[in-house]
Order: C-alpha cells, then sequence, then structure tokens
C-alpha cells in the first residue's frame, strides 16, 4: 500500500501489469485503512471510532465503524484488514515501512527513493481536528526522517 503522496494501492502489481496503481479517493473507510496500515498494530475499535466521528456519541461512532467496515467487504485488498474482538489492524506492506526499514538499517539512499512525498496527501479533514493533528504530527515525523537521511547523504 502507498501511503506516501497520493494514497493507492497494489502499485507494484500495477506497474508489473503495465496499469496505472488503483488510488484511494478520500472516504472514511479508506481513512481507517490507510490509518490501521500506518500504525501497523492493533488499534482498539473505539479509539478508531473516536478518531474519525470525533463530534459524535460514542455508539454513534461505533455504528459509523461497522458501516465503514461493511463497505470494504468485497474490495480484494482488504483482505489485509484484521479484527480481533475490540480491535483493528491492517497487515499489509507500505512504502512507509520500507522507508522506515531502510533508515533503521542504515541504508539511507534507499530510504531516500523510497520516500514519496506528504503522507497520505489529499486525505486532509478540516472538520476532524483529531484526524488533523495526528496526520501533522505523522508527516512532521516522516519529514523529519527524510530530512536527516539527506543530511547524513552530504
Amino acid at each position: 500500500m502507498e501511503l506516501a503522496g497520493e494514497p493507492g494501492v497494489d502499485a507494484e502489481r500495477a506497474e508489473r501489469a503495465g496499469r496505472a496503481p488503483q488510488a484511494l479517493p478520500f472516504e472514511r473507510r479508506h481513512q481507517l485503512v490507510a490509518w490501521l496500515a500506518l500504525k501497523r498494530g492493533w488499534i482498539g475499535r473505539p479509539e478508531l471510532a473516536a478518531l474519525l466521528w470525533p463530534g459524535q456519541e460514542s455508539r454513534l461512532a461505533l455504528a459509523n465503524l461497522r458501516k465503514a467496515l461493511h463497505r470494504l467487504h468485497g474490495v480484494p485488498w482488504a483482505v489485509a484488514l484484521q479484527a480481533s474482538g475490540q480491535a483493528l489492524r491492517f497487515a499489509a506492506e507500505t512504502d512507509v515501512r520500507a522507508f522506515e526499514a531502510a533508515l533503521a538499517a542504515g541504508r539511507p539512499d534507499e530510504a531516500l527513493a523510497l520516500y514519496g512525498g506528504d503522507l497520505l496527501a489529499g486525505f486532509d479533514d478540516g472538520g476532524n481536528a483529531a484526524w488533523t493533528e495526528r496526520l501533522r504530527f505523522e508527516r512532521e515525523r516522516l519529514r523529519t526522517a527524510w530530512r536527516d537521511a539527506a543530511l547524513r547523504r552530504l
């Protein structure tokens, strides 16, 4: 899954087949998947519901989360979505994970080549301060890592 720049799925497979990767349009279900893919681990349903529907009562936010999950049924790449009780995760490789792994392994040139731009470009949500703040933090964290890698090359 591509999270840096415009989010998309199956980029490598699409490239091999000579077609464009499938872009993820800005929708709640795609916000959900992108956030789970970025965070990698298990995240509680109440936390996700509060992040994506912050102005709603907990019961309604959880109902919206269930609806978003239901809308992912039948989407081929959504098979990486896993549920365990009250927690969810998206177990798929991402460009951000590859970027961070290259940095951790001391391969700054590879990391710099993997950096595809601002995290989740086009996924800004002016009506959701919680989402905007977390996304801003993650973008800055990745920009800083990229900047540090670029400076090491000098």
